[in-house]
C-alpha cells in the first residue's frame, strides 16, 4: 500500500492535502482509481467535471477526521448516461464512509447509549441509530442467505417473561449457535421453517423427546434422519435413580461429591474417583443395589433406540443374564406399578406408597418407604407401608 491509501484508510485515493483546525482534521483526496459506467460498464467516458463530497472517517488520533473528496462526473458515450463515479468504501447519497458506520454499530452493539455516542463522535443520536438499524439489517442479510447444516440440532431453552420460549438450531458440524427463533410450538416456528433455504440436504436432526419438534422435522426436513439427544433420555433413568438412593441412603445423597461421581460416566473416573465409588458402593450393598438397576435400566433404554440383532448372530445371548433378573426386587418395578417419572409434580420415590394425611384445608399425601432397611446392628422388620425405619450407617 501506498502512503496515500494509508493515510486515509480507503485505496484508490491521492491525498492533496492536510488541514487541522479546531473541529479536528480534514483530508483533502482526489479519486484517481478506476473509472467506468455503473450502468452497462463501459469505458468510453466523456468528463463532465468534478464534484465535492465531505465524508466522516474513523478518528485520527482522537480527533474527529472528515475526508474531502473530489469525485469525478461523466458521460458514458456507448449508454448516453451521466453519472457520478461509485466511490470504494462510501456508498452513494451517504455522508460517512461504511468504516466509521460499522465502527458506531460495534460501540453501541458493545453498550454504549446513543446520546454518550453521539456527544463523543460529534453526531445526532438519530444517526446513531440509524447507522445501528443499517448495521443489524446487514447480518440479518448474511445470516439469513446462509444455507441450512447437514446437522441441525433443535433445542428450547427460557428466553424472557414476556415473549417466553425460544428455539436454538445449533450447527452440530462446527459446534456452533446457527440461529435462535422465538417460540416452540409448531405454528410459532412453522413460518420460519418455510423460508429456510437448504432443508432438503439435512440430513441429521437431533432433538429432545417432544412430540412437536419431531413433528416439524418430519414436515419440514423430509430426507432428515431423527436422533433422540441422550442428555434427555438419561435424564429419564436418571431421576428415579436418585429418588431410590434418597430412600436408601439420604446423608450420602446429599454429599455432593459422591452426587459428582454417581452422575459421572465409568470412562470419565479417575482412578482415585474410581476407587473412592467401589469403596463406597462396597460399604453399602442398597445403594450398590439400585445403581446396578439404575445401569440396567439405562442399558435397556440404550438397546431400544438400536435395531434388534438377528437370533443367528447372538448365540451367548441366552446363556447371559437379562436385565430383569439383575435388577433387585422392588414392589415399585411391578407391572402394575407406575414407573417413577419426573413431572410437573414431585415424584414419589421408588418402593413408596402412599398414606392420607389429615389437614384443615384439604387432604395431602405423604410418601413413606416400604422397603426393609438393615441396621448396624440387626435388621429391621417390615411392618406395614406406613411404618418408618431409621437407618445407621
Amino acid at each position: 500500500m501506498t502512503r496515500s491509501e494509508i493515510l486515509p484508510g480507503l485505496p484508490g485515493y491521492q491525498v492533496i492535502a492536510i488541514e487541522r483546525g479546531p473541529d479536528g482534521v480534514r483530508i483533502r483526496v482526489r479519486y484517481v482509481g478506476p473509472r467506468g459506467c455503473p450502468h452497462c460498464g463501459g469505458t468510453r467516458l466523456r468528463s463532465k467535471g468534478r464534484v465535492r463530497r465531505l465524508v466522516r472517517l474513523q478518528d485520527w488520533a482522537q480527533r474527529h477526521c472528515r475526508l474531502e473528496v473530489e469525485a469525478p462526473k461523466a458521460q458514458c458515450l456507448a449508454c448516453g448516461r451521466h453519472f457520478r463515479q461509485p466511490l470504494p468504501g462510501i456508498l452513494p447519497w451517504q455522508r460517512a464512509s461504511e468504516a466509521f458506520r460499522r465502527a458506531i454499530f460495534q460501540q453501541h452493539l458493545d453498550g454504549i447509549n446513543r446520546s454518550r455516542l453521539a456527544r463523543r463522535e460529534g453526531i445526532g443520536a438519530a444517526t446513531v441509530q440509524r447507522y445501528f438499524q443499517h448495521g443489524l439489517r446487514r447480518q440479518a442479510a448474511q445470516w439469513q442467505s446462509v444455507r441450512c447444516p447437514k446437522y441441525l440440532g433443535l433445542d428450547e431453552h427460557f428466553f424472557t417473561r414476556r415473549h417466553g420460549y425460544a428455539t436454538t438450531l445449533c450447527h452440530l458440524g462446527r459446534h456452533k449457535v446457527f440461529d435462535v427463533v422465538l417460540g416452540r410450538s409448531e405454528a410459532s416456528l412453522d413460518a420460519y421453517f418455510q423460508r429456510l433455504e437448504g432443508k432438503a440436504e439435512v440430513e441429521l436432526a437431533c432433538i429432545d423427546l417432544a412430540s412437536h419438534y419431531r413433528a416439524l422435522v418430519r414436515k419440514h426436513f423430509p430426507n432428515a434422519r431423527i436422533v433422540a439427544d441422550r442428555f434427555h433420555v438419561i435424564r429419564l433413568v436418571h431421576h428415579p435413580f436418585l429418588a431410590c438412593w434418597r430412600e436408601l441412603d439420604p446423608p450420602a445423597s446429599r454429599n455432593r461429591g459422591l452426587l459428582s461421581l454417581m452422575r459421572r460416566h465409568s470412562h470419565r473416573l479417575s482412578p482415585p474417583q474410581r476407587e473412592r465409588l467401589e469403596q463406597y458402593l462396597a460399604q453399602h450393598p442398597p445403594s450398590n443395589s439400585s445403581t446396578a438397576s439404575s445401569n440396567a435400566s439405562a442399558t435397556c433404554c440404550f438397546a431400544s433406540t438400536k435395531p434388534a440383532p438377528s437370533a443367528a448372530a447372538s448365540p451367548a445371548a441366552s446363556s447371559r443374564p437379562s436385565a430383569s433378573s439383575a435388577m433387585p426386587a422392588c414392589p415399585s418395578s411391578s407391572s402394575s406399578a407406575k414407573p417413577c417419572l419426573p413431572g410437573a409434580k414431585k415424584s414419589p420415590p421408588c418402593g413408596a406408597s402412599p398414606a392420607t394425611t389429615p389437614s384443615r384445608k384439604a387432604s395431602t399425601l405423604s410418601w413413606s418407604s416400604s422397603t426393609v432397611k438393615p441396621s448396624a446392628s440387626e435388621t429391621s422388620k417390615t411392618t406395614g407401608c406406613e411404618s418408618k425405619s431409621s437407618v445407621v450407617h
